[in-house]
């Protein structure tokens, strides 16, 4: 919902006024108004409206409330919300009275559009048409324009310095236009620790999942370990989910968030259930949907039987969710050649539900930029498959350096890997 062009916003308004009066019964001229972005003294024509942006302002709701993780960073990732102030007039050269009746016309009816439409969105239709700007829409912009209530007194100060005469005018607020933010070129730590803290009794719950990955760091000999949780598994690996009252018949849940449900790990994930932990192998799909990289949850559903005077009822419960993460598989990485070039095999590096915003590839702190397969330049990669991507390192790396490999799609980031420059 941000932009960096401030004119889409004043064109978006100049749209609206333009079909508005032009579909309105008491415009009976053969052609629209022309509706354009300038001060008073530059309006002409028989027939012109103003609709002139004179002033801004930084939207102070929220501007220094503190929010763990996003107020922390550079204020330049940060989108920064503007009221933007805007002068309608109008304008005509006819003579006489009929100039003056006919800038009063236009008047009433520019300010009957911005009357009737006060949030403007992608799905706002005057007469039928789409009047967000193209360049605009499909990223939740929402614009909000109010009439100013300033007091006559007032007004007479904008138009009596010098000798320019006083003109009818208007003055609206147009709230909130986002200023685009830089998009980070690093990226944070992991988080490593999840609480769930109160819950009744006798009750299914888990606490957390977890798994271990094991990797080699540059110049060393013996492999690490490492702990985590949540758990960060990749295909074909295994992880537990830890919590407590899974006795029954417990089943493993998963669920991403644009899922309509949960669904059950199926056979292919060889779940294993004890009291406290559930044991499972993430595959590529489960029950139908496809499994990609990514933050899911984890539950765990167990159905119990008791006895009663009606006979014997089937009892199902559902804990609590706690995350955990796919991470692409990395299986091998080549060797790079003299330009720095070398293949990325693994999964699941390309599918419909995954976009390029999702991607990111870093290699040390430097992120690569998208790339023509055929053609790729120092510091970009492409992805031509599945299970396939090409990399190039930067430019200006020392030869023998390693460098670590990091692959992130959709939040998800690879385990530790790294390359060493030829």
């Amino acid at each position: 919902m941000s932009l960096l062009d401030l004119s889409l916003v004043t064109q978006t308004f100049l749209d609206l006024i333009t079909v508005s009066i032009d579909d309105s019964s008491a415009w009976t001229q053969p052609n629209p108004p022309d509706v354009d972005p300038y001060p008073p003294d530059r309006l002409i024509g028989d027939n012109a409206v103003g609709f002139y942006l004179y002033h801004m302002t930084e939207e102070s709701q929220g501007k220094n409330t503190y929010l763990p993780g996003v107020s922390d960073a550079p204020i330049r990732y940060i989108p920064m919300g503007l009221n933007l102030y805007y002068l309608l007039t109008a304008h005509s050269d006819m003579q006489n009275e009929n100039g003056i009746l006919r800038e009063q016309l236009l008047m009433g009816l520019a300010m009957k559009a911005l009357h009737d439409y006060p949030l403007v969105t992608d799905d706002t239709r005057v007469a039928g048409q789409q009047v967000m700007h193209p360049d605009l829409r499909g990223r939740e912009n929402r614009f909000r324009v109010t009439l100013l209530p300033v007091k006559p007194e007032d007004s007479v100060t904008y138009w009596t310095a010098g000798q320019a005469p006083l003109r009818l005018s208007a003055y609206y607020q147009v709230s909130v236009a986002y200023l685009e933010p830089d998009e980070p070129l690093e990226r944070a730590g992991r988080v490593l620790a999840y609480g769930v803290y109160v819950f009744p009794s006798d009750s299914q719950r888990v606490e957390t999942t977890t798994n271990t990955i094991t990797f080699t760091l540059p110049g060393e000999i013996d492999p690490r370990s490492l702990d985590l949780r949540p758990a960060q598994v990749t295909y074909d690996q295994t992880f537990d989910t830890l919590g407590s009252a899974f006795a029954g018949d417990a089943a493993l849940m998963i669920r991403r968030a644009d899922w309509d449900a949960a669904v059950e790990a199926d056979a292919a994930w060889n779940v294993q259930v004890s009291g406290s932990r559930v044991r499972a192998t993430v595959r590529q799909q489960s029950s139908g949907q496809d499994i990609i990289p990514g933050i899911y949850a984890a539950s765990v559903r167990v159905q119990r039987s008791r006895l009663g005077p009606g006979g014997t009822k089937i009892l199902e419960q559902t804990s609590n969710e706690t995350p955990f993460v796919v991470v692409p598989r990395v299986d091998n990485i080549t060797v790079p050649n003299a330009q720095g070039q070398f293949t990325v095999t693994g999964a699941t590096f390309q599918h419909a539900d995954i976009t390029a915003e999702m991607v990111s590839v870093f290699v040390g702190a430097a992120r690569l930029a998208a790339g023509d397969p055929l053609n790729l330049q120092p510091g970009q990669y492409a992805i031509t498959d599945a299970a396939t991507l090409q990399v190039r390192l930067p430019a200006g790396l020392t030869p023998g350096e390693s460098m670590s490999f990091r692959l992130i799609i959709n939040g998800a980031e690879t385990a530790p890997l790294w390359v060493v420059v030829p």
